[in-house]
């Protein structure tokens, strides 16, 4: 049998995710997703509680609906400051560290979902992502560092969305310093 049809999420999911406040802005959400290279990202109260999660798609069709109603007369500067709350996903996929990875890669793939946030007995131990999948399928036994997949970080709780240890490519640093102006300072 393969190695990979008997991986539990907790072997491949990446734990201790990076995690967005509920209250972070649009442009704070928008620019950490895209520096980080993040499809997903759980959402916790200002008590480090789980709220749901924040996709990019989420995000976008939220801003989509804005501009075509009630938005369109916002400015950008305006738009960019709005909380996330109505792009979060109060209700994603969550699966138990345990659960074997085969049935966690088809929820993922029937629900059209980026991520599924893992869970012990009601708290956010880890994140499973299509790329964690495709690791797994990828390199099966051989360690590979998490961070090679854009992955690995950890435990920033931050009402901007701006991760604790910046790190990106001159076109990622190129859209922060775009959004500069309308990132919220810490």
């Amino acid at each position: 049998m393969n190695h990979v049809q008997e991986l539990r999420v907790e072997q491949v999911m990446t734990p201790a995710p990076v995690c967005l406040e509920q209250d972070c802005s649009l442009a704070g959400a928008l620019a950490f997703l895209v520096r980080e290279h993040y499809q997903a990202a759980p959402i916790v109260d200002r008590a480090g509680a789980l709220v749901g999660v924040v996709t990019r798609a989420n995000l976008l069709a939220w801003l989509n609906g804005l501009i075509e109603g009630p938005g369109r007369d916002l400015t950008l500067e305006e738009l960019m400051s709005l909380g996330i709350g109505p792009a979060i996903d109060t209700d994603p996929l969550r699966c138990s560290a345990g659960m074997q990875l085969k049935e966690a890669s088809k929820a993922l793939v029937r629900d059209h979902a980026p991520a599924m946030l893992v869970v012990r007995d009601g708290r956010l131990v880890g994140i499973l992502t299509l790329r964690d999948v495709v690791r797994a399928m990828a390199f099966g036994d051989e360690r590979v560092p998490s961070d090679h997949v854009g992955h690995g970080r950890g435990g920033c709780f931050s009402p901007t969305g701006a991760p604790e240890n910046p790190r990106g490519s001159e076109e990622e640093d190129a859209l922060a310093e775009r959004l500069e102006g309308w990132l919220p300072r810490r």
